[in-house]
């Protein structure tokens, strides 16, 4: 049941941060969204960066004095987030730590 519970947490975690980045990209202006990733570079990014590759596309995508901290900030809460359902997660599966 680790193992499931491992896999689960990975695909969540991913499937959030790609719907977030997508989701700011599309709200972008045309000038911000030719700054950002293309659809493959950013599947990259967030297989091996995770949760880093936030605030890298924020600074890219809005100057790096404004969107690393705002960067930082949305990935922490994505973080927190996913860790709370991981808990919660984890207490329907009875999984012992």
């Amino acid at each position: 049941m680790l193992i499931l519970r491992f896999f689960l947490v990975q695909a969540l975690l991913i499937g959030t941060l790609v719907w977030w980045l997508r989701r700011d990209i599309a709200r972008l202006s045309p000038a911000r969204r030719a700054r950002c990733w293309n659809n493959a570079s950013l599947w990259v990014a967030i297989v091996m960066f995770s949760v880093l590759a936030v605030p890298v596309h924020y600074g890219k995508s809005r100057g790096w004095l404004l969107g690393l901290p705002m960067g930082a900030c949305f990935g922490l809460a994505i973080l927190f987030g996913v860790s709370a359902l991981d808990g919660l997660l984890g207490m329907m599966l009875d999984v012992g730590d």
